[in-house]
C-alpha cells in the first residue's frame, strides 16, 4: 500500500480509525500520515483584516500540531512513524489535494453515518470522500472489535468495469489471506442478464489471480438491505465494492449504493472509484 492518509477531527470515530490504519500500515510496512484539516468558514470572522486571520491562522496551525503530537507519540502506536499535517480549507477538497501530494494509495476514514433528512441534504463527510477520492476509501465505524480479515464480502454487477476491483482485492487478499464471498444482486429494477452469472465470476477472479472466494446469487429490491443481511449471515468483516462516483443531478437521481452501505455499514467499506475504468 506505500503510503496511507488518515484525516482526523480528534473524536473517538477518528481515534479508532488511525487504529485500524496503524494496524495495516504495521502489517504492510506503509508510510502513515494523520491529516487536521481547520475550515475557516466554519470558525475565523469574516470581518477580520488579513493580519489578523494569519495569526489565528497560526496559532491555530500551532495548537492542532500539539495534538496531533500528543497523539503521535502515544506508546501505542510506538512501532510505525505517523507524519502530521495540517491544512485550512474545506474538509474533502484539502483530504484528496493532500493525498494526491503524498501519493496516498489508501484514505482510511472514520464514520458516524447518517439517515434521513440527514442524508439527504448533508450526507457524512466519509460519503463525500467516497464520492470524490481516486484512491480507495476504508470508511470505519467505531466499535471495539479489533480489526481483523478472515471474511470479506464483494457485492459486484460483474460489469466489466469491476475488474479494478477484483485487481485492488487481491493485493488485500495477499496481505491478509482472507475468504471472499462474492455476491452478484438480481434486481429487478436494475436487471442485469448473465446466462451464466458464476462463469462471469469466475473469468473475473481468475483474470485477477484471486484465490480462497466463493459465488452466491440474491434476488432482491433493496439491495443494501440483501448485502448487510448476506455479511450478517457470512460473519463478514469488510465488505469491498465499487463505486462509480456520480455527482451533480446524476447522483441526485440515481444516487449511490457505495455511499449508502457506508452510511448505515456497522463493518467496514473499502469503496473502490469505477471513474476511470
Amino acid at each position: 500500500m506505500q503510503t496511507i492518509l488518515v484525516p482526523t477531527d480528534f473524536s473517538k470515530n477518528a481515534e479508532y480509525a488511525l487504529d485500524v490504519a496503524y494496524q495495516i500500515a504495521f502489517q504492510t510496512k506503509s508510510d502513515l500520515y494523520l491529516l487536521n484539516v481547520c475550515q475557516l468558514n466554519e470558525y475565523s470572522d469574516p470581518v477580520l483584516n488579513a493580519s489578523v486571520t494569519a495569526n489565528y491562522m497560526e496559532q491555530t496551525e500551532e495548537n492542532i500540531s500539539q495534538a496531533m503530537e500528543d497523539i503521535i507519540t502515544l506508546e501505542k502506536y510506538a512501532q510505525v512513524m505517523i507524519r502530521p499535517i495540517v491544512e485550512f480549507g474545506g474538509l474533502a477538497q484539502q483530504i484528496n489535494a493532500t493525498a494526491t501530494r503524498i501519493g496516498a494509495k489508501l484514505i482510511i476514514m472514520g464514520t458516524k453515518g447518517a439517515s434521513g433528512l440527514n442524508e439527504f441534504f448533508l450526507g457524512s463527510n466519509t460519503e463525500r470522500l467516497v464520492r470524490t477520492a481516486e484512491c480507495p476509501v476504508l470508511a470505519v465505524p467505531y466499535n471495539l472489535i479489533p480489526f481483523k480479515l478472515n471474511v470479506v464480502l464483494v457485492p459486484t454487477t460483474l460489469q466489466p468495469n469491476q475488474a479494478v476491483v477484483f485487481d485492488k482485492l487481491v493485493a488485500w487478499q495477499q496481505i491478509f489471506g482472507f475468504e471472499v464471498c462474492l455476491l452478484y444482486i438480481n434486481n429487478a429494477q436494475n436487471y442485469q442478464e448473465y446466462d451464466n452469472p458464476e462463469a462471469r465470476a469466475n473469468e473475473l477472479a481468475t483474470q485477477a489471480g484471486l484465490k480462497k472466494y466463493a459465488f452466491y446469487t440474491a434476488s432482491a429490491f433493496q439491495e443494501e438491505e440483501a448485502i448487510f443481511e448476506f455479511a450478517e449471515q457470512r460473519k463478514a468483516d469488510m465488505i469491498v465494492m465499487g463505486t462509480n462516483q456520480r455527482r451533480g443531478l446524476t447522483h441526485l437521481f440515481l444516487g449511490s449504493l457505495t455511499e449508502d452501505v457506508v452510511n448505515q455499514a456497522m463493518l467496514p467499506i473499502l469503496s473502490i472509484s469505477l471513474r476511470k475504468h
